[in-house]
């Protein structure tokens, strides 16, 4: 609806200015009129362009109407009769919740609702050592499905931290089972020591908890001297999928229209009688991670 209220907008604009002195003394004046009537008859009052705090967004109730955030990422947000619909970057994204996320007893961080609606969360390097540090929330009933757009900082530039040495610093949606085991599915760089960000890696693993790997799933990496340029900051559409029977990992190029399965398990493989919670966080080894949660969708 948005597009096709931006799309009169545009017309009507391009209309007026293309339109010269003689024209408007002229008769086009009674057209012009007759088109701005028509373009406010559609848009009415449901149009809403004025600039505003993210704070001040009114509850969703009239379809149509328009939200221009100055205080977030989210370029505008669409009133669609029932809830807001955010848009990030050209694209749809569903404003993740901000409550009911409980911190794994491993997160290291804080995790803070920002000011303009999305979560903000700074996950500190784990010395030397390989820990999945997380925040997690209950799990819809299965069959469901968790679309996330997760934007992403691991330069570790101050007030965090960054070791030149065997980093690993990657991004992560994780399935739990309430007794500490974890599921994750991460994506970033890593590297070998004595080496920095030498590799760009996607996995699957297993943890009996967050500090402590049990064993991969499914791992593949890539030797690139441009690892650290590649995921040092940037955004990715990751998805988990409990279908009751096994748990699906997906990656997509094209900003969560498609989706490229990576992985499959069993649910029960190693969480028992599959997971309980779902969430996101980082893989971390020597390098702060910080990761907004730009759209968080369960389907």
């Amino acid at each position: 609806m948005f597009f096709v209220v931006f799309g009169l907008l545009a017309w009507a604009t391009n209309y007026v200015t293309t339109i010269d002195a003689s024209d408007v003394i002229a008769d086009s004046r009674a057209t012009i009129n007759a088109n701005y009537d028509a373009l406010e008859a559609v848009v009415g009052d449901n149009l809403i362009l004025a600039p505003n705090l993210y704070a001040n967004l009114p509850a969703a109730a009239t379809a149509g109407r328009l939200f221009i955030p100055t205080d977030s990422i989210y370029d505008f947000l669409y009133d669609n009769g029932a809830t807001w619909e955010a848009s990030f970057n050209g694209r749809a994204a569903t404003v993740p919740p901000s409550a009911s996320w409980t911190a794994d007893n491993n997160s290291g961080g804080s995790l803070v609702t920002a000011a303009g609606g999305y979560q903000y969360a700074v996950f500190p390097d784990s010395s030397d050592s390989n820990h999945i540090r997380a925040y997690y929330r209950t799990a819809p009933a299965a069959p469901y499905r968790v679309e996330a757009l997760l934007q992403y900082d691991t330069t570790g530039l101050p007030p965090g931290t960054f070791d030149t040495t065997a980093n690993t610093a990657r991004v992560s949606l994780i399935f739990r089972d309430g007794t500490n085991k974890i599921i994750s599915y991460s994506l970033g760089a890593a590297g070998a020591a004595g080496e920095s960000f030498s590799e760009y890696a996607m996995d699957t693993n297993k943890w009996t908890d967050s500090t402590t790997t049990s064993a991969a799933y499914t791992s593949v990496s890539e030797k690139s001297a441009f690892a650290g340029t590649l995921f040092n900051r940037g955004h990715v559409w990751l998805a988990i999928e409990d279908n009751d029977t096994n748990l699906l990992f997906e990656w997509s190029a094209d900003n969560g229209n498609t989706w490229r399965q990576f992985d499959s398990q069993s649910r029960t493989d190693f969480l028992g009688s599959g997971p309980t919670q779902i969430g996101f966080g980082a893989r971390t080894k020597d390098s702060t991670t910080i990761i907004s949660v730009v759209s968080w969708e369960e389907i």
